[in-house]
């Protein structure tokens, strides 16, 4: 589904703790995401089908090894016994954490509003010389 983002969805560190932090911090690479849209002209941004596979596999084959797979009937494996594991994340909660700091674009499909995906680069000006801004900012 393009353009969809969610909070506390499928595989999150619901189980791990308080899930204001982890809930802040996918606010945050939600934001990086909605600039990303908005600043390189993206109609669309849509997560790769194999992405989404492959981690699905590396999540269970990772649940194996804890204690949320084991045989007994829980909400994090939709009420079954033997159920894969929905609702837990794959590692920790400051991986977690760290995961949403690395921006891997290369997992999503784009969709740009222009046939030329570098036409949000405009004129080759910034807003800073056009409004007569600090021209040697970077110099110290």
């Amino acid at each position: 589904m393009p353009n969809y983002f969610i909070f506390n969805g499928p595989n999150c560190p619901i189980g791990h703790g308080s899930v204001l932090s982890p809930m802040d911090w996918m606010a945050d690479y939600i934001l990086r995401w909605c600039r990303k849209i908005a600043t390189e002209d993206i109609r669309s941004v849509q997560v790769r089908s194999d992405a989404t596979h492959d981690y699905n596999v590396y999540t269970q084959k990772f649940m194996k090894g804890t204690a949320w797979s084991s045989g007994c009937r829980s909400w994090y494996k939709n009420g079954k016994i033997d159920g894969r594991v929905t609702a837990m994340y794959a590692g920790s909660v400051i991986h977690y954490k760290e995961m949403l700091e690395s921006f891997r674009t290369e997992d999503f499909i784009l969709h740009y509003r222009s046939s030329n995906r570098f036409r949000f680069m405009g004129n080759g000006k910034t807003i800073r010389e056009k409004n007569g801004g600090d021209l040697a900012y970077y110099i110290q």
